[in-house]
């Protein structure tokens, strides 16, 4: 698809595939915002590009002569080269994966188009690797794109006791997977990620879990520190989609790491503001929370990108005292201290109806705030969660804390 795009007889523009067959090329939707990572095909009329696949690497503010538009760095796809554009002038158009294309994809195209360049581990790392979580050995892939892609070793000689490569979710289907996550999510995999461990066995820690729970637990992926992703056997049996799902979610422990850095990012850039605005301006800052933030809102500084906890806890403070309706406890929104059981009705109401928009998304997000955090942000990348949860509010709001400390 890197033939010249034509006009054709009533206007429109197309573009050629490999095959000869014309393909329209339209405008991008309206609401469409371009994001790091995504595929795109270029409108540039008389320029040789024109129609070509690309992926946005880098999206910033104009500086100079370009100031006043954002602007993105595309890496051709199926091309060499790239091209700096801007994302506000038609010259972009989103050309996500289509389904002839998710069919028909080896895992070799996609680990390439996803990737980059492909090589054994080499230097400190080496071609070989010991997990310390599942005392393994593996054979290491480094990738372009950052992350290393971990797989379990053959054995030299032939000993069939030993597990083998077969266990594990194989990287054919983990390259399936990757054509159906979110491309906010597979671009945060990718940034974030520094190992991508491919087990073929299960998680040595889903006893203890099991124990502790009270029943049967078996982890299908979950993420060591901040930058280690298992893939465990127990995906074996997900489809893409449901592999997708898995990965997404770990995602956002991914996120949740970098939130908590950007955090302490946050209150040093807020604490130079408010030094700076003294200096310049003689202003000082208020001390009223509602007033500072609202100085801050009308400067255009974000919102505190931990301010979600508050309503975690607000749900988590309601929570605990249902969970023994017997016994004393304060409900802040009625300001009342008194055993859940011996509330009225409309009191339970009141108090339900001020965490509504902070309860988990799903059964497994009450286990604790990380999971709590981590199913949200699937729910949001999946487009499922409610538009009101105070967790769609933070994670739009992370775009724009991230953009303001750039």
């Amino acid at each position: 698809a890197g033939m010249p795009v034509v006009e054709g007889p009533r206007g429109g523009r197309y573009y050629y595939t490999a095959a000869g067959r014309g393909r329209p090329l339209g405008d991008a939707p309206s609401d469409w915002t371009p994001r790091e990572g995504e595929r795109v095909r270029l409108r540039m009329p008389g320029d040789e590009r024109n129609g070509r696949l690309g992926r946005i690497q880098t999206i910033e503010e104009g500086t100079g002569f370009r100031k006043g538009k954002r602007w993105a760095m595309i890496e051709g796809v199926g091309w060499k080269g790239g091209v700096y554009l801007s994302t506000s002038d038609g010259q972009l158009v989103p050309a996500p994966y289509t389904a002839k294309e998710k069919r028909t994809m080896r895992a070799r195209d996609i680990l390439i188009a996803e990737f980059g360049e492909t090589s054994r581990g080499r230097g400190a790392t080496g071609a070989t690797q010991v997990d310390i979580e599942t005392n393994l050995e593996y054979d290491v892939y480094d990738t372009e794109a950052g992350p290393q892609l971990w797989v379990k070793r053959e054995p030299s000689k032939d000993k069939p006791w030993l597990v083998t490569k077969e266990s594990a979710v194989s990287l054919g289907a983990f390259m399936k997977a990757l054509l159906e996550m979110p491309t906010d999510a597979l671009q945060s995999m990718k940034a974030g990620a520094r190992r991508i461990v491919f087990s073929p066995v299960g998680n040595p820690h889903d006893r203890k879990t099991s124990q502790m729970i009270g029943r049967k637990f078996t982890s299908a992926a979950s993420l060591k520190g901040s930058n280690r992703i298992y893939v465990w056997p127990a995906s074996k049996k997900f489809d893409a989609d449901r592999l997708a799902q898995t990965l997404t979610h770990e995602v956002g422990h991914i996120v949740d790491h970098m939130r908590r850095n950007l955090g302490s990012q946050y209150l040093d850039g807020v604490r130079k503001f408010w030094g700076d605005l003294q200096e310049n301006e003689g202003i000082q800052m208020p001390a009223s929370i509602h007033e500072q933030e609202a100085v801050e809102a009308e400067r255009g500084i974000p919102s505190d990108p931990n301010k979600w906890q508050d309503g975690w806890g607000r749900w988590k403070n309601v929570a605990l005292g249902q969970s023994d309706p017997d016994a004393m406890h304060y409900w802040p929104s009625i300001m009342v201290e008194k055993p859940w059981r011996k509330l009225s009705s409309q009191a339970k109401h009141i108090i339900e109806e001020s965490i509504k928009y902070a309860a988990p998304v799903s059964r497994y997000a009450t286990t604790n705030k990380m999971e709590y955090y981590a199913e949200a942000y699937t729910w949001y990348q999946l487009g499922a969660l409610p538009g009101d949860h105070i967790m769609h509010d933070h994670f739009d709001n992370l775009k724009r804390v991230k953009q303001w400390l750039q």
